[in-house]
């Protein structure tokens, strides 16, 4: 009578996955997408710049995103306020419509509707960016005393629309005003 051995099964790895190609590929991707995350700040003008991640699952219209600017420089009087969004190629709109709210120390309110073009009237998407993730900007205020910006408060906007898909993070930008 015969018996046979089992044969422990071997571990088995592909070549790809220890390949140093695929490592330097990912870890060439890892710092482009670091320096596209700066890429809102590189401005020596900017004296702030912060961005904020919308979650995965949807920006909420009544969860808004909120900003507390700082200000290191005490020479600069009037700023300018900038609103990126950062969005990906499968952002279904047109537009993004949203409302900022400049709120002062007493707790008075500006409110702003802004319109960004996230493409064209032919779907080819505006802005800036590198693979499948875009910029795009607009002015929000062009001159605004320093000492009026407490907050800053993004609502999205978007008639018809509970949860808006497929941007990725939204940030705030100051400069000194021209």
């Amino acid at each position: 009578m015969r018996t046979e051995t089992p044969i422990a099964p071997k571990a088995t790895t592909t070549a790809a996955s220890n390949s140093p190609r695929i490592k330097l590929v990912a870890a060439a991707m890892a710092v482009v997408v670091m320096l596209l995350g700066l890429g809102g700040c590189t401005s020596e003008q900017n004296f702030y710049c912060q961005f904020q991640d919308v979650p995965s699952h949807g920006w909420v219209s009544q969860v808004p995103l909120k900003f507390e600017p700082q200000f290191p420089d005490s020479t600069i009087n009037e700023c300018e306020i900038i609103l990126s969004v950062r969005h990906n190629n499968n952002f279904a709109y047109r537009s993004l419509n949203l409302i900022v709210d400049v709120m002062d120390s007493l707790h008075h309110v500006v409110r702003t509707p802004v319109s960004i073009a996230v493409s064209d009237e032919y779907g080819n998407l505006n802005g800036s960016g590198f693979g499948g993730l875009y910029q795009c900007s607009a002015s929000v205020v062009e001159s605004i005393p320093c000492s009026a910006v407490k907050s800053i408060i993004v609502w999205p906007a978007m008639k018809g629309c509970d949860t808006i898909m497929n941007v990725e993070d939204v940030g705030i930008t100051l400069k000194a005003a021209k």
